[in-house]
């Protein structure tokens, strides 16, 4: 099975072997092929923005769902030089 380098390393060959070929067969012209290169990494950027913020929230959840809000004092806080109260 191949590793994951290894696909991704693929994956850039093909799209860069198939957009010079583009330009070379003169279909289309280089700054086309580079201009839709540029769009197909800043799609998968947002992509994966989005799903940083996603993990980010449903971890925020998780750990909001564990002790609520309304639960915590200043008391409680790592900072705090005062005792917990009983």
């Amino acid at each position: 099975m191949a590793t994951s380098a290894t696909k991704k390393l693929a994956g850039t060959v093909l799209a860069v072997a198939i957009g010079l070929s583009r330009a070379y067969l003169r279909v289309h012209y280089i700054t086309d092929v580079v201009g839709g290169w540029a769009v197909g990494l800043a799609a998968f950027s947002l992509c994966g923005a989005v799903a940083l913020v996603v993990e980010y929230l449903r971890h925020n959840s998780e750990v909001s769902e564990a002790q609520p809000l309304a639960e915590w004092t200043a008391s409680q806080s790592p900072t705090s030089s005062s005792e917990r109260p009983a």
